[in-house]
């Protein structure tokens, strides 16, 4: 673990890691692939991971101009549907940083109906705002028709989604008396706006799509449907290491809140409770391997069967066991269940408790 200052920069700071840990890492662990967010993204640190000889995936920052380009030529028809429920991808060769790479485009349902969502209310804020920018724009006076049609184009630009249908020009003629009252009624031309708003329904799918999509960049091969697939899931499976860090701020895990003067003591404490992640991580692991290597199963929260339980839960399971003293010396646990002795077994640890 390393404790960073708050003002570092993630790209540099991975890109260091890199240098510092990569070969240690893939030496002495087997580390064959570096999964991080789109920070890890630099043409320096795209080229820093060549020369560490390991293998990255990593997602595509929106800022990069070639991804621009390349989102704004996908279209759905080009996305093939994965096994994975929910998503359709699209594999392109593209060279970043001066190394070769594929980029993986992908589009996901979920996304879309939260972006859906998001440009609902967004539409529905603006139409609103159209409203009442139409019925002053409909009172305002106009001296020739040009003048009336090009107030319709500058409204028109003060709005991103929403526009003015089948603008209607108005005539009016009304007559002036001449200043001396004589002669004849002089007539005046004036003309006025009227119309409905609408929005573009395609050009609403088309945004909902654009943002709906991402690109994972990896340099291995990625060749078929199914190794399209395996980088998604591969991507996908760094939440759960970051799942781990939560337990940080929990306050069911740290007793007390801690206010510490020095930089070198909150080092100390961040060692503590990594090397205590560390600890729950491996029981978690071993839990779970030793479940799935046996076949078998404890009840999770809602009672039901499961062979992946969290750490966090299994250690709620044994609340409330009791260690009870008799006066012979002899001792007895108390309130052990057939899931505690089941969980125990696996472990190896039921001679700490019979």
């Amino acid at each position: 673990m390393e404790a960073l200052d708050g003002n570092s920069n993630d790209s540099v700071s991975f890109r260091e890691a890199i240098e510092k840990f990569g070969q240690q890492l893939q030496a002495v662990d087997g580390l064959r692939t570096i999964v991080a967010d789109s920070k890890l993204y630099s043409s320096a640190t795209i080229q820093a991971l060549k020369e560490s000889g390991l293998n990255w995936v990593c997602r595509v920052p929106g800022s990069i101009e070639g991804l621009k380009k390349l989102l704004s030529k996908v279209e759905p028809g080009m996305l093939t549907a994965l096994p994975s429920e929910g998503y359709s991808s699209k594999c392109y060769t593209y060279t970043y940083g001066g190394v070769d790479q594929h980029w993986v485009v992908y589009h996901s349902e979920k996304a879309a109906e939260r972006e859906a969502a998001t440009l609902e209310r967004q539409l529905k804020s603006e139409y609103g705002a159209a409203q009442k920018s139409l019925k002053k724009l409909q009172k305002d006076i106009f001296h020739c028709r040009e003048d009336a049609l090009n107030a319709v184009e500058k409204w028109n630009e003060g709005f991103k989604s929403v526009r003015l249908k089948d603008p209607v020009v108005h005539k009016h003629t009304e007559f002036e008396k001449p200043a001396d009252g004589s002669g004849e009624l002089k007539p005046i031309l004036t003309y006025s706006l009227s119309g409905n708003l609408q929005h573009d329904e395609q050009a609403f799918a088309r945004a909902v799509f654009r943002r709906s999509l991402f690109v994972l960049a990896t340099n291995e091969e990625v060749a078929t449907l199914e190794e399209e697939e395996s980088l998604l899931n591969t991507y996908k499976a760094q939440h759960t290491v970051e799942r781990g860090f939560r337990f940080i701020k929990d306050p069911a895990v740290v007793a007390s809140s801690f206010y510490v003067k020095k930089p070198e003591r909150v080092e100390a404490l961040l060692f503590v409770m990594a090397s205590c992640l560390l600890i729950y991580t491996a029981l978690e692991h071993r839990i779970r391997q030793a479940l799935q290597k046996q076949d078998k199963t404890i009840p999770d929260q809602k009672g039901k069967p499961t062979k992946n339980p969290t750490a966090r839960w299994v250690f709620q399971l044994f609340v409330g066991i009791h260690v009870l003293e008799l006066p012979n010396g002899k001792q007895m646990t108390l309130n052990l269940k057939q899931e505690h002795r089941d969980i125990l077994s696996l472990l190896s640890y039921w001679n700490v408790y019979s």
